[in-house]
């Protein structure tokens, strides 16, 4: 054999194969990695390493695209797991909406009631749907999929975790060696830290509170026809008193069965088309919709996608001129917004899907009244009050700044200031000098009276 000999190989041949630390050789000669396997006796004591990181990332259940901190056993068998995805979302609302306890812990913690059911609706989707656990997910990806900032996550977890929705199982921190390894045999990447692992809970008392979500009611249709003799003895009589009976043996898109006795079927087309003629087709007796109406459908289909219907946009147009809303002071997302603050005052959620769209949405809008202002012009009002005060601010500074009198002026008013108090300035000097100039004056008077 080339370069080696009978009893040895030459040294020479293995010079060009490097291992890596997980026990994978590398050929620099063609550039190719070499299976461990190929030659176990390069290392023979890599491969059990191997096989005990991938153990441990058997015996962690660990899933996805990162390694995830294992949880203790036993840790989570004292937590209850959450009822469902939707479940575990009311009971959200339910708890900061209508209890004390929810409402004084989001005061507490300084965050909104949308921003709270943002937060929680992103910890709903990373969590397992059966169970609720195992809501590995970054605070920056939470952020990112609710919305919101990352100090409005961490805010949002702490209620959470005081009103027992969720726990924290494992706090983030920095992998050991051996976890770094079993995260490069894991998923072959580098990974240095792992998020925290939090577990998602519906506590038995909030879920008996909670109020279940209304059904809609169900419409009952009469699969089976009444049977109705009168009816069928008059559909019996008509049938053998037909006058044409041979008609039921002709095609049936022939005309020539269903034609008077005596009129031709060229007539009957032609005496047809002309009455299409001289009337006026339905279709254009029908007035297109303002277009304040087309456009506030199409926001409100934009603004909540799942009240969209399968057939045409007009369909969403009916609805809202049937429920009396004047498109003219409402637009789209007026309507959207007020269907959303009347969910939040009934403690509901908006649903993923529903069966029938224009249903949904006719039930909705008839639970609000419409006739009071309009977001938009609460806001324009907002707006105008906004433009008055800061036109009076600009008025005042502008009077004050022409009530300022200037250097020449004020110079002329110190002057005649001065010239004002001048004359009074002089007569305590005049007195002083006088007392001076007689200091025995009053005694001498005095000694001569005695």
């Amino acid at each position: 054999m080339l370069g080696t000999s009978e009893d040895k190989p030459c040294l020479d041949a293995f010079s060009t194969v490097r291992h890596s630390d997980l026990g994978v050789s590398w050929d620099k000669s063609h550039n190719s990695p070499i299976s461990q396997t190929t030659q176990p006796e390069t290392h023979p004591l890599q491969t059990p390493w191997i096989d005990g990181l991938r153990q441990l990332n058997t015996d962690t259940d660990q899933r996805g695209k990162s390694w995830t901190l294992p949880v203790k056993p036993g840790q989570e068998a004292t937590i209850p797991i959450w009822t469902s995805r939707d479940g575990w979302m009311r009971q959200v609302r339910y708890a900061i909406t209508k209890t004390a306890d929810g409402r004084a812990a989001t005061a507490r913690h300084r965050i909104g009631v949308e921003s709270m059911v943002a937060v929680a609706a992103a910890h709903a989707s990373s969590a397992d749907s059966k169970t609720g656990r195992r809501v590995t997910a970054t605070v920056q990806n939470l952020a990112a999929r609710a919305g919101v900032s990352e100090s409005v996550v961490k805010r949002g977890r702490r209620v959470l975790k005081a009103l027992h929705l969720g726990f924290e199982l494992v706090r983030g921190r920095t992998l050991t060696t051996r976890e770094f390894q079993a995260a490069e045999v894991h998923h072959g990447g580098r990974q240095h830290r792992a998020a925290s692992v939090w577990a998602l809970s519906s506590p038995p008392d909030l879920v008996a509170a909670t109020p279940a979500p209304p059904q809609p009611k169900k419409r009952g249709r009469s699969h089976g026809r009444t049977y109705r003799p009168a009816e069928h003895a008059r559909h019996t009589a008509t049938r053998g008193s037909n006058p044409n009976p041979q008609a039921r043996d002709r095609d049936p898109l022939s005309l020539s069965g269903f034609s008077p006795k005596g009129i031709s079927c060229r007539e009957v087309i032609t005496k047809r088309a002309c009455a299409r003629a001289n009337q006026t087709s339905s279709s254009n007796q029908t007035d297109p919709r303002p277009m304040n109406l087309q456009r506030a459908a199409s926001a409100l289909v934009a603004a909540a996608p799942v009240i969209a219907p399968s057939s045409h946009i007009g369909a969403v147009c009916d609805v809202i001129e049937r429920s009396g809303i004047d498109t003219t002071r409402w637009t789209g997302r007026d309507i959207a917004q007020a269907l959303t603050a009347d969910t939040v005052s009934r403690g509901e959620l908006w649903p993923n899907a529903v069966r029938s769209p224009i249903g949904y949405l006719t039930w909705r809008l008839s639970r609000i009244d419409w006739s009071g202002p309009s977001p938009s012009e609460q806001r324009a009002t907002e707006a105008a009050r906004s433009a008055q005060l800061r036109a009076a601010r600009d008025a005042e500074r502008e009077r004050a700044r022409r009530a300022t009198a200037s250097p020449e002026r004020q110079k002329a008013f110190m002057e005649q200031i001065r010239a004002t108090l001048a004359p009074k300035s002089r007569q305590p000097n005049d007195a002083h000098r006088s007392s001076a100039h007689h200091p025995h004056g009053n005694a001498g008077r005095t000694g001569l009276g005695q």
